[in-house]
């Protein structure tokens, strides 16, 4: 789902392989090659974001955030001239405005340095300072509940083709012994993720691929389209062209001789929660069981202004504020809903800011213009014109709900504060009870936020803070659902 882009480079640049490095600039190059330096991004209010630069001939270099779980990513536009010093982390799938532009000056010994990050309109302090061999940057987060070998399963790699052509590839973890198995395809959120559906230095999808699996069900995790090994424009692929990934997926599983093709189900989360269904509402599709975690019931132009109303109202916004807020995004929606036109979208953006800049403050006003403005406007036509975007927005899930006949789980965190649980989980049940399916379980499951994580108070900003990647008790009941299922 939507996230807010200053968690800085942690949920922009953490997602899929690194970006391919450009061609660099060069002049005037000082800065020594195999050169470590260490850096913070200085946050309002929060700690700050350690990262690790490498400098190679060219220049090139890369950079690591370990904090955040980003391996060494290959930076673009990396110029040195005299003490200066700038670099670009560009994370994959991102609009131009979103890409992390650093420029920082070295101080006149060599060994410290100080600038700016500028992302998306705003500007944030740097510092960096040159490291001493062995010396390390960041401690990489505790996530206990990341697999390390040795597994009690086998894993082996899979690349096929989707119905269009792109080729997509995963992982598929599978039971030892006692085959054939059931198997999931599991069904990413809203974006461009990778097969682990990394987020905030948590891998959601790698620690549920393992407690399946451990429980007899096997698990294909597959990075979207144009993300590690996968072809393709995540942006530019519609809910029905993510449907027919799925089902590409559901059909290669099949084909797999320790795979039982009558026992193949979904686990979809956020967005994947309406992928699921809408593929599982196709009689030739002959999907086995399905289940929805933090899944959407309704449109995701309500689901967005209620995310919107309750991210601002739990952070401490006045009713006023929210209000204004979440009427201006309902009129930028209804723009979204009328038209693709990206110049009848690019007006209603530039409304809405004039609008926003009149009820500023004089001081405010200035973060509505130059560069500031443009930012603006750019990730607004990213948000409204995508083909990904606008489906999304625009698809109720109720009518391809109330079409699936195999076993249904829903469950929701009571601190989701991207896909409200209360909402959505009742526009779930109804749907499915619409159409008369006879197997249907629903649970709201008590302090867990959108990632299925005990949380004070379901605030994205507490996502990378939280030891936990997935409530084991969440786990169990996913695992206890799907094998007495599978079972049948």
């Amino acid at each position: 789902m939507t996230i807010r882009v200053l968690m800085a480079l942690a949920l922009l640049g953490c997602k899929g392989k690194p970006a391919a490095v450009k061609e660099q600039r060069v002049a005037d190059a000082r800065v020594a090659a195999g050169e470590r330096w260490g850096g913070a991004i200085e946050i309002a209010g929060q700690v700050p974001l350690e990262f690790e630069l490498m400098w190679m001939p060219g220049p090139a270099a890369t950079m690591a955030i370990p904090q955040q779980g980003l391996a060494a990513t290959a930076l673009v536009d990396v110029t040195a001239t005299g003490n200066a010093m700038t670099f670009t982390l560009q994370p994959p799938g991102a609009a131009p405005a979103a890409y992390a532009r650093f420029a920082v000056e070295r101080a006149a010994d060599g060994t410290t340095a100080r600038g700016t990050l500028k992302q998306n309109g705003a500007e944030l302090p740097v510092r960096m300072r040159r490291l001493a061999d062995g010396e390390v940057v960041g401690a990489a987060p505790v996530r206990p509940q990341e697999p390390k070998p040795p597994l009690p399963y086998d894993a082996r790699e899979a690349s096929y083709a989707s119905k269009d052509g792109t080729r997509l590839a995963g992982t598929l973890t599978v039971p030892r012994g006692g085959g054939p198995h059931p198997a999931v395809v599991l069904i990413t959120g809203t974006g461009a993720q990778d097969r682990d559906e990394s987020l905030a230095g948590h891998k959601p999808f790698l620690v549920l691929a393992d407690h399946l699996t451990r429980h007899g069900v096997a698990v294909l995790r597959v990075d979207d389209r144009g993300v590690g090994g996968s072809g393709g424009d995540t942006a530019a692929t519609d809910l029905d062209g993510k449907v027919e990934d799925a089902l590409a997926g559901v059909a290669w599983l099949r084909q797999q001789p320790d795979i039982d093709g009558a026992r193949v189900g979904l686990v979809g989360h956020s967005e994947g929660g309406v992928i699921a269904p809408m593929a599982a509402s196709r009689p030739d599709a002959r999907i086995a069981f399905i289940v929805l975690l933090a899944g959407p019931g309704v449109t995701g132009a309500q689901v967005s202004l209620r995310q919107l109303e309750q991210i601002m109202r739990v952070g401490g916004s006045d009713e006023a504020t929210i209000k204004a807020a979440v009427d201006g995004q309902r009129v930028l929606l209804a723009a979204q809903a009328r038209t693709a036109d990206p110049v009848e979208l690019r007006k209603a953006i530039e409304a809405r800011i004039d609008q926003l800049a009149q009820l500023a403050s004089p001081v405010e006003r200035a973060q509505f213009t130059g560069d500031a403005r443009t930012a603006m406007i750019t990730n607004g036509l990213a948000g409204l014109a995508s083909p990904a975007s606008r489906s999304f927005s625009l698809t109720d899930p109720a009518p391809y709900l109330a079409k699936v006949r195999c076993p249904v789980l829903a469950l929701g965190g009571s601190l989701d504060l991207q896909v409200a649980a209360d909402e959505n989980l009742a526009a779930i049940q109804a749907a499915l009870a619409r159409g008369g399916n006879p197997d249907v379980t629903v649970a709201t499951l008590p302090g867990l936020n959108h990632l299925f994580q005990p949380a004070r108070r379901g605030l994205i900003d507490e996502y990378a803070q939280i030891e936990t990647t997935f409530d084991p008790a969440a786990l169990e009941r996913v695992s206890t659902w799907l094998t007495a299922r599978a079972a049948r």
